[in-house]
């Protein structure tokens, strides 16, 4: 009888740790940015946009969930921070839903008001953009939102 011997550790766990500990420090960065630039006469914050983009994109391309990825970020002039999805297993033959791009931000709505990151872009007077394509590339739809539509102000 053969005795029975445990599987070894892999290092297929390493990636996902350090896309969590990637995800930290990136959250950290663009809040600490986000205070030094509220305080400061010298940085602008289109320039911690910018710095918050390249810790972002140091992870991406990324599955956010089994049929969409992230594949970049974007800072760009005038406050503006754009995010670039692709799904990876439809086309635009796929989706049924006349009201895809309506469901989509209101479905991106829901999502990011509870994201502190998200929020300090808000206050910060950040407009988001978001770009979907399917999976040949092909544009589906960009949904833009204005800090008026996801920043949620927290009442003390």
């Amino acid at each position: 009888m053969e005795d029975f011997q445990q599987p070894k550790p892999t290092a297929k766990k390493r990636p996902v740790v350090l896309l969590v500990v990637i995800g930290i420090a990136g959250f950290a960065l663009i809040v600490a940015l986000s205070l030094l630039a509220r305080n400061s006469a010298f940085m602008d914050y289109n320039y911690a946009l910018a710095i918050a983009a390249k810790a972002e994109n140091f992870g991406c391309p990324k599955m956010i969930d089994e049929s969409t990825r992230l594949d970049s970020v974007k800072a760009r002039h005038d406050r503006i921070y754009s995010y670039y999805y692709s799904f990876v297993d439809m086309s635009s033959e796929d989706i049924e839903n006349e009201n895809f791009c309506e469901d989509w931000e209101l479905s991106i709505i829901e999502n990011i008001t509870a994201m502190k990151e998200v929020q300090e872009f808000g206050k910060n007077g950040v407009t988001l953009t978001f770009d979907i394509k399917d999976k040949t590339a092909e544009h589906l739809c960009t949904v833009t939102l204005s800090p008026e539509k996801y920043y949620k102000p927290q009442s003390n």
